[in-house]
């Protein structure tokens, strides 16, 4: 039990399932060799979680 009841369908998970969480604009994906540019964006605001790819 946690000090917070959740209520049904309310994690991230149930809410992306749902298409009620746009999971899909938060990450941006950049390669490994790009990862001054993610780190830029990351600090401009233009990206909310980059996502490096090895």
């Amino acid at each position: 039990m946690t000090a917070v009841e959740e209520r049904p369908g309310t994690r991230p998970a149930d809410l992306v399932a749902a298409g009620r969480f746009p999971l899909e604009k938060l990450v941006t994906h950049s390669e490994f060799g790009q990862i001054q540019e993610a780190v830029d964006d990351l600090l401009a605001g233009t990206a909310i979680k980059p996502v490096l790819l090895w």
